[in-house]
């Protein structure tokens, strides 16, 4: 038997990396039915639908700083992808390392070189060739390959959500991120807030107006003005599509589920240390809907 596939994902503060990985091994799963596959993640798996967790033969909750530990226990040698962190000794590890780089702000790609100077056997971008890549300088590796967006279509996920969101009417749907921090949340609150006090005094037609609460959502993270909160668990890309109208934040799964429906959006980019959300807001924001820009508006010269 072929040694397990291991993902590695970081999750305590948002599921991003968590969904990316797993929609691969749902695509590798397809490919090859036998293939056996391990996830290491380092807070409790929330997100995912059963049969997605179902694609894991093993899945443990191990802290970031013993995870090499861990497979080094196993001395299984097979190989492991790891989503846009740092694993602390994972080089000592005697298998293949593939690290999966979402887009990254340049001056901080370093971190993500691999100790004792090992090359990653593949760097995998999960964008198409001409839309992002490192310098190679940056970060050493034997390949490096854009393999193009990596998302999940509407109608692939089976039903699990505890409240589906909007069905009927006029609906707005606002997701906030997965999870982040207070700073983070109240960001959003003071940007969102106006919008839905300038939406209703603007609108004739009643509205409903949904904000998705998840896992890794704080009490901060609860926007006033909102009608109602709804859990939608995995099927965060179905309530979109059941949205008359999408506000949400650009990260990079949720633009690309955006992305593949007939949905307008509102993109909000909030501010992270890695992930330039301004930029894919600004890049996905004329195909989409809208890009919010949190500048006030000038004033408009008299006459």
């Amino acid at each position: 038997m072929a040694p397990a596939i291991t993902f590695c994902a970081t999750s305590k503060s948002g599921l991003g990396h968590l969904r990316r990985l797993t929609n691969i091994g749902s695509a590798l799963r397809a490919r090859d039915p036998s293939l056996t596959q391990d996830l290491l993640t380092n807070a409790a798996v929330a997100g995912l639908t059963d049969a997605e967790i179902g694609l894991y033969r093993r899945i443990e909750v191990v802290e970031r700083q013993e995870m090499a530990e861990v497979l080094r226990a196993r001395q299984g040698g097979g190989p492991v992808l790891v989503d846009t962190a740092v694993i602390p000794g994972l080089d000592r590890l005697p298998g293949p390392l593939c690290l999966v780089l979402r887009e990254t702000v340049a001056s901080h790609l370093d971190r993500f070189r691999l100790e004792g100077g090992r090359p990653w056997d593949l760097i995998m971008l999960p964008n198409p060739l001409d839309e992002w890549r490192p310098d190679p300088a940056t970060i050493s590796a034997r390949r490096v390959e854009a393999v193009g967006w990596i998302w999940r279509p509407p109608g692939r996920a089976q039903s699990g959500g505890n409240d589906e969101g909007p069905a009927t009417g006029l609906s707005v749907l606002i997701a906030s991120g997965g999870g982040g921090t207070g700073e983070t949340a109240r960001y959003v609150r003071g940007e969102v807030e106006p919008l839905i006090r300038s939406l209703r005094h603007s609108l004739i037609k009643p509205v409903e107006i949904l904000q998705t609460v998840g896992p890794r959502s704080s009490a901060e993270a609860r926007i006033d003005g909102v009608d109602r909160f709804v859990d939608v668990g995995a099927e965060l890309h179905r309530a979109f599509a059941r949205a008359s109208l999408v506000v949400s934040t650009a990260g990079y799964n949720s633009v690309l589920e955006i992305a593949c429906i007939d949905v307008p959006a509102l993109l909000l980019a909030i501010p992270r240390s890695l992930d330039d959300q301004q930029v894919r807001a600004r890049r996905w924001g004329d195909r989409m809907g809208h890009c919010h820009d949190p500048t006030p508006p000038r004033p408009r010269p008299a006459g």
